[in-house]
């Protein structure tokens, strides 16, 4: 019996001596000490099995103070840092996590907490590994430490450092090996289960490591703890949210069609055998998913996570619809369980909450199979419960159940997008509810009404192709004119519909159109054109357009090319010579359009419906009846004014207001510059301050005008108010202009609401009501009208259109 205990002594000293963790080179390193562990250095064998390499990492002391006894350790956690590699802040919340397990077997004597350390090339100049400047490329780093480039380990990629092996060591192979060790029942005998956990960046490495990690066909069972990841990789070709504006939504680490910025060798097999097997791959781990549930931010620095979720929040909650949870076997291993944890994107807490004290050291502890059921009641969304409580299972979240004007009741948060879920803006204001926005849409013949921003109403009776339900946490913005209530959140719509909303198919291309049939996408010709017929251009042009003005040719095609082009209006001026051709065509516009989609011109000029295109504007004359442009470098602020939101770009606007909008248009209504002033004033203020105010988000970037003069009489524009009572008389106008310009011929009109073409005249100011209406009032009068109750003139005048062109200098 003695020489059996000394044998055994000497066994469980031979383990530790010579343990893997501890079995690396030596590497001189500057990390932080941390009390309760030591920086050990995990011996990796390289693929060949020809060379040892090592991994840098924490792993902690029994409660001794001594390293831990191989034969006393029932778990393994091995924990994943995330982007700012610090290992060890990762290991001090672990501990103090493990401190807190409120049962007295479960102690440091027992769990084992292994810190991996992926270095990457930052690292040296903050001593994480040695470094010699001015070596040869790949000799810089000259021991057997494992280095990264840049994130690449957190999704598999090789080790660029040691040179002599850069390409051949994946950051998944180290986590293999370090599960195949702990998983070595004569090193671990009473082992009962490992744990391969992250937050954060280490969330996304242990999701994308469970889903083409190896089946290592280990005793111990293993699960993977992925908390908080910002993103996930995605297992089909797939995506919840468009994905037109990003070409890379399915590059690796995102999807698994392409792998440049990861590139890696690890289970590439797995990887050729397609989507299909992954996802069987990643199905047979049991994956404890830890959500904060108020964690809603997003930290990406690529296209292709908006792809699959607004933020982290809502990204979690689409990846387990498209790919479900499930726990067919509670004690089995590959029980999955979905925990919500009331914190943000906050490592230490999400460890040391009840649902990650169960996933990391206390679910199977004993080898028994037992697993504590999901955490987190009410539960959000549907099928969000894999390992439901049956105490609180049936416990639902809140949810709107009232009924609005048209019998309209709440549908869900939608995705807002390009084109727009609800194309029709009704309006935005700081009294915007549910109610407000309901009845207005109602009001005005719509059976969808859409809360988003909280302050924008937006109406429709269909949902544009590309609105996608979400969760409805990511509606989360109150209403500001009732703090209670919920008004959708950013580019998220709080959708009430009488009836579920009815989406819009996508758009695609028709077998036929009249007497052509559709051959196929071409690219166009290298040199010339694919075809060289005729061609014509602009916002009109559709399909049936196009088979039209092509009927006398065998084929027809379209494109979409967008030139980045830019015009100046002459009104009244022609240019001599240059002619390329002349169209037939129904406005300026089109003239201008066929203008931008001709390589070779420069110049156009528009009498009656013909359109003459020119290669040339050096000579110039004048007609009373001819509108001019000629092409300059960037494009066309008529069609995108309200992209810009500067004052330059503003004050280039209002010239070109002025230019086209009013001067093209009425210069010979008016021979003074004053009418043209005012003309201009109102322009700035009615096209640009009420169709832009939310786009720019506060009057100094409109140069601080929201006033326009009428006939000597000045108005206050305010978008979006009317104000009660004090009803003169109902007018049918065609335009806010006419309606301002009403009020100033009624001598006791003092205010006017615009509604579609109802001009509603006042004779007194009262109380603000936010309802969507277009609203002016008098705030100065000349010298023969007078009225108690009119605004006293502010201090500034209005800004005149010399006043802002001097802006530019």
């Amino acid at each position: 019996m003695r020489l059996n205990a000394v044998v055994a002594a000497f066994s469980v000293f031979l383990a530790i001596a010579t343990g893997q963790e501890y079995a690396g080179d030596v590497i001189d390193t500057t990390l932080p000490g941390v009390p309760g562990a030591e920086i050990t250095f995990w011996k990796i064998q390289d693929t060949n099995a020809k060379d040892n390499l090592t991994l840098i990492n924490y792993i902690n002391h029994g409660r001794d103070g001594k390293r831990l006894v191989p034969a006393n350790i029932k778990r393994a956690v091995v924990i994943i840092h995330g982007l700012n590699r610090d290992p060890g802040t990762y290991m001090s919340n672990m501990l103090s996590a493990l401190s807190q397990v409120d049962d007295a077997d479960i102690n440091t004597d027992s769990v084992a907490i292994v810190a991996p350390y992926f270095t990457n090339g930052n690292d040296k100049d903050t001593g994480g590994y040695p470094w010699i400047d001015g070596l040869p490329p790949g000799q810089g780093s000259y021991t057997s430490a494992l280095v990264w480039k840049g994130s690449q380990w957190s999704a598999g990629g090789n080790a660029q450092y040691p040179y002599k092996f850069k390409g051949t060591i994946s950051s998944y192979t180290c986590l293999d090996q370090i599960v195949q060790y702990f998983d070595d029942k004569a090193v671990f005998p009473n082992l009962n289960q490992i744990v391969v956990a992250g937050h954060s960046l280490g969330g996304q490495t242990v999701q994308r490591y469970a889903a083409i990690g190896k089946q290592l066909g280990t005793t111990s069972p293993v699960s993977y703890w992925v908390g908080n990841p910002n993103s996930y990789v995605w297992l089909s070709t797939d995506r919840p949210l468009s994905t037109a504006s990003c070409s890379t939504y399915d590059d690796y680490r995102e999807g698994y069609t392409d792998f440049v910025s990861y590139p890696m060798t690890y289970a590439t097999d797995l990887v050729a055998s397609g989507r299909a097997q992954i996802l069987a791959n990643f199905n047979s781990k049991a994956i404890n998913y830890a959500r904060g549930t108020l964690d809603l931010g997003d930290s990406s620095s690529s296209c292709a996570p908006g792809t699959t979720g607004a933020n982290r929040n809502e990204r979690f909650f689409n990846f387990i619809k498209a790919f479900p949870v499930s726990c067919p076997d509670p004690s089995g291993r590959n029980c999955d369980t979905v925990d919500f944890v009331a914190s943000g994107h906050d490592g230490g807490a999400m460890m040391a909450s009840d649902a990650g004290q169960a996933r990391l050291f206390k679910d199977n502890f004993s080898g028994s199979g037992n697993r504590a059921y999901d955490f987190g009641y009410p539960r959000q969304q549907s099928g969000d419960d894999p390992f439901p409580n049956p105490d609180l299972n049936s416990t639902a979240a809140t949810s709107n159940n009232n009924t609005y004007a048209g019998n309209v009741t709440y549908a869900g948060c939608w995705s807002d997008q390009s084109p727009r879920t609800l194309s029709y803006q009704a309006y935005s204001s700081d009294s915007n509810t549910i109610e407000l926005c309901t009845q207005t849409c109602v009001d005005q013949g719509y059976t969808v009404a859409g809360m988003e921003f909280g302050s924008r109403c937006y109406c429709g009776n269909n949902l544009g192709y590309k609105a996608t339900p979400v969760i409805d946490s990511s509606c989360a913005s109150a209403c500001p004119g009732n703090s209670s209530e919920i008004c959708g959140g950013s580019n998220r719509l709080s959708l009430f519909s009488n009836g579920r909303p009815s989406v819009n198919g996508a758009p695609g291309t028709p077998e036929d159109v009249g007497a052509f049939t559709y051959l196929n996408c071409y690219t166009e010709a290298s040199s010339g054109r694919a075809l060289s017929g005729k061609g014509s251009s602009g916002s009109f042009v559709d399909l049936e357009y196009c088979a039209d003005f092509c009927s006398a040719y065998k084929y027809f095609g379209t494109d979409s090319v967008v030139q980045e082009i830019d015009f100046i209006i002459e009104c009244g001026v022609d240019h001599y010579g240059g002619d390329l051709t002349a169209l037939n065509v129904n406005s300026f516009q089109q003239c201008i359009d066929a203008c931008a989609s001709n390589d070779k011109c420069v110049d156009v000029s528009f009498t009656g419906g013909a359109c003459y295109l020119s290669c040339s504007d050096q000579w110039r004359r004048s007609g009373s009846q001819v509108d001019v442009v000629y092409q300059l470098l960037d494009r066309c602020f008529i069609i995108v004014r309200d992209n810009y939101g500067d004052q330059q770009h503003l004050v280039k606007l209002v010239q070109l207001c002025f230019d086209y909008i009013i001067f093209c248009g009425n210069a010979e209504n008016y021979d003074d510059q004053q009418h043209l002033v005012e003309l201009v004033q109102f322009c700035l203020d009615y096209i640009i301050f009420c169709d832009s105010y939310d786009r720019y988000g506060d009057k100094e970037h409109l140069v601080n005008v929201d006033y326009v003069a009428y006939n000597s009489q000045s108005f206050l524009i305010e978008c979006g108010t009317d104000h009660a009572g004090g009803d003169l008389s109902l007018l049918f106008v065609g335009s806010f202009y006419d309606c301002i310009a009403a009020c100033a011929e009624e001598p006791r009109c003092l205010d006017v609401a615009l509604s579609g073409s109802a001009c509603y005249l006042k004779s007194s100011v009262g109380a603000a009501v936010q309802n969507g209406v277009l609203g002016a009032k008098v705030f100065y009068l000349d010298k023969q009208r007078t009225f108690d109750n009119v605004n006293k003139q502010p201090e500034h005048d209005y800004l005149n259109y010399l006043d802002i062109l001097n802006l530019e200098q």
